[in-house]
């Protein structure tokens, strides 16, 4: 699931590079966008999820993703799984390593080495309940999915990880 608002140059040219990491990866899931326009006001990255979900249709545990992301393949298999097995909502990663400009465009170009290098890197979060995120669907139906009163960037994930995790 792909919360998504498209006509960023930006970052639409980061869900170019990463959409097909995902479809490589993991070509039997199904990417499903939950698209959030422009004339709806500020970005509502809980009603574009909640978009992707109800547009999934029926299905079992999905992995919820933002679209200028990358996570290691195992990790993110790890906790579809782990979802699937435990009901529980399930961060795939454990450091969120926010890269800079720099860092982002050297990405872009094709660099495989280290992400870790000093200039590439803004900050890392050891917290992160975002970003790569699985969940079963009986989960997410007892939370009624993320809460879209959150308008606008920020704490809609922590708000869905606190229902979840209550």
């Amino acid at each position: 699931l792909v919360p998504i608002r498209y006509g960023n140059p930006h970052r639409d040219r980061l869900w170019q590079f990463c959409r097909p990491r995902w479809q490589k990866f993991f070509p039997e899931w199904e990417i499903v966008e939950g698209v959030h326009d422009e004339q709806e006001g500020p970005f509502n990255r809980s009603l574009a999820v909640n978009r992707a979900a109800e547009a999934a249709g029926d299905w079992d545990v999905a992995l919820i993703i933002d679209n200028d992301v990358i996570t290691d393949p195992r990790a993110t298999q790890s906790a579809v799984d782990v979802a699937s097995q435990t009901g529980r909502m399930v961060v795939a990663h454990d450091q969120r390593v926010m890269l800079t400009e720099f860092g982002t465009k050297q990405v872009l170009r094709g660099e495989t080495g280290s992400w870790h290098q000093r200039n590439f890197v803004e900050r890392v979060w050891t917290d992160s309940v975002s970003c790569a995120v699985a969940v079963r669907r009986d989960l997410w139906d007892t939370v009624d999915g993320f809460d879209p009163l959150f308008v606008g960037w920020g704490r809609e994930d922590s708000a869905f990880h606190m229902a979840c995790e209550a």
